[in-house]
């Protein structure tokens, strides 16, 4: 299997600049549940580099789904966090290390951000929490008007968000100690609130870390857990 992916891959490098934005999401997608060691650096900064080209003609769902799935290649999993990958043995340093070191990476992220401030009005929940969840796996200070501009829609969407959406969101809020304006905060919180039995542990477990990162009340984050149990 491991021949095949590789084999698999090598062809990929080969045909990325035919690549068009599904496409591209497709291989994103694929990237991310692969083992890192199994991803060449040079192979991943061509993909970054299309992905920059392209940028301007990404819907909601590409943007989301490319900072989704770059958070899910650039850091594998480590701590409450939920959604990162498991089992990185650490041999794929060299292509984390090559690739966060290069001009593409930056730029890709730049663009993805500017289209997202461009296209926020058309966002749905999922769009919100991936983009959010992608942003803070990246290891960039992401642009503040976009992070703004997601918690503002945040507001506009509460109540769509599941569970998942809205612990991935507190675990994003916290990660960028970034705190929410306390109307955001409020209505997140009551919303969670209301459907706190649903959470999973990791969804739990990331709800509190975030509150303990941002100073938040710990009674209502201890009455959230009450409701889960």
């Amino acid at each position: 299997q491991d021949r095949i992916v590789a084999l698999m891959s090598e062809h990929v490098g080969g045909v990325i600049a035919q690549f068009d934005t599904q496409e591209l999401l497709n291989v994103y997608y694929g990237y991310a549940k692969l083992p890192l060691q199994q991803l060449k650096p040079q192979q991943l900064v061509a993909l970054m580099q299309r992905t920059t080209d392209l940028t301007p003609r990404f819907t909601p769902k590409d943007i989301a789904g490319t900072l989704w799935a770059l958070g899910r290649i650039i850091h594998p999993r480590n701590g409450a966090e939920g959604g990162g990958r498991e089992g990185n043995d650490g041999s794929g340093k060299e292509t984390t290390a090559t690739t966060m070191t290069s001009p593409e990476y930056y730029s890709v992220i730049q663009a993805l951000q500017a289209r997202g401030a461009e296209e926020i009005d058309r966002f749905n929940s999922q769009d919100v929490a991936n983009s959010m969840w992608g942003l803070a796996r990246l290891s960039v200070t992401p642009d503040p008007q976009l992070v703004h501009a997601l918690q503002a829609r945040t507001e506009c969407l509460l109540e769509d968000f599941s569970p998942s959406e809205l612990a991935a969101l507190f675990w994003s809020f916290g990660t960028l100690l970034f705190v929410p304006k306390t109307t955001t905060l409020r209505a997140m919180q009551s919303q969670l609130g209301k459907c706190a039995d649903k959470l999973d542990a990791q969804g739990l477990v990331n709800t509190l870390w975030a509150s303990a990162k941002l100073h938040l009340p710990v009674s209502s984050s201890i009455r959230m857990v009450e409701e889960a149990l």
